[in-house]
């Protein structure tokens, strides 16, 4: 019930802020993006030009994280230089968080997609893509960009937004690199790379001949959520709010 709470805090945290607007903004902008791009080109191959706007859509993720990421922590920075962060004891409050901000992602995507498929299905800019094909790979996409959650909640706890949307455009700049090439070796372990890899995997059906890969890539993120957890409980504030 604790954690429950814990959830209904950090949502009305956001209620009034920007928060919940760049998600929505986000995902409108989006389904006009994919739209547009359909309807001008509409000779290309459909799963081509799915992959295209999946791709697009994991150069943008970064950056958006950095933003929303940003802007949950600045909320607390605000509330006597995070005081309500640091009054919870065992901490469990950054559990929430992570939850809060990856699932509004998850349902961002997951919403901007189904309502892009129907429009594009009712208008017959296209026809015959499955449902369930698109949403496995949306899904895919959004769980490999955890490990960037994680990684923007520790640069604006310890160093601020600032660092964190620098690094959100140099993770993008990432993404645009790896959409081109095929990834091979150690490579494949960098986080940044993760979604652009699945993308290509899923279309190119590599996903179950690297799934030894996916595998470790799963217990990676799981090691950088304790690595974070633990580094939170020992957390005492940033030293330029002190």
């Amino acid at each position: 019930m604790k954690f429950i709470s814990l959830i209904k805090s950090e949502f009305y945290k956001i209620r009034h802020t920007s928060f919940l607007n760049i998600h929505i903004f986000a995902a409108l902008a989006g389904i006009l993006i994919f739209l547009l791009y359909f309807s001008i080109y509409q000779n290309v191959d459909k799963y081509k030009k799915i992959k295209l706007l999946l791709e697009f859509t994991a150069i943008v993720f970064p950056l958006l994280i950095s933003i929303v990421v940003g802007i949950n922590i600045t909320i607390e920075e605000k509330a006597n230089y995070f005081q309500r962060i640091l009054a919870v004891k065992n901490r469990s409050i950054l559990l929430s968080k992570i939850l809060l901000l990856f699932l509004t992602g998850l349902i961002t995507i997951f919403m901007m997609f189904i309502i892009f498929y129907f429009i594009i299905n009712i208008t017959n800019l296209s026809q015959n893509i499955s449902l369930y094909y698109l949403l496995f790979v949306v899904i895919g996409l959004t769980l490999t960009n955890f490990c960037i959650y994680l990684f923007h909640l520790f640069l604006n706890l310890k160093f601020g937004l600032g660092i964190s949307l620098f690094w959100g455009v140099f993770e993008s700049l990432q993404v645009i690199l790896y959409s081109n090439v095929n990834l091979i070796s150690i490579w494949r372990f960098n986080p940044f790379s993760w979604g652009a890899s699945f993308i290509n995997d899923f279309f190119n059906n590599n996903l179950v001949s690297n799934i030894n890969e996916w595998f470790i890539i799963i217990l990676i993120s799981l090691g950088c959520y304790v690595i974070l957890i633990k580094w939170f409980k020992q957390w005492e504030g940033r030293k330029n709010c002190e």
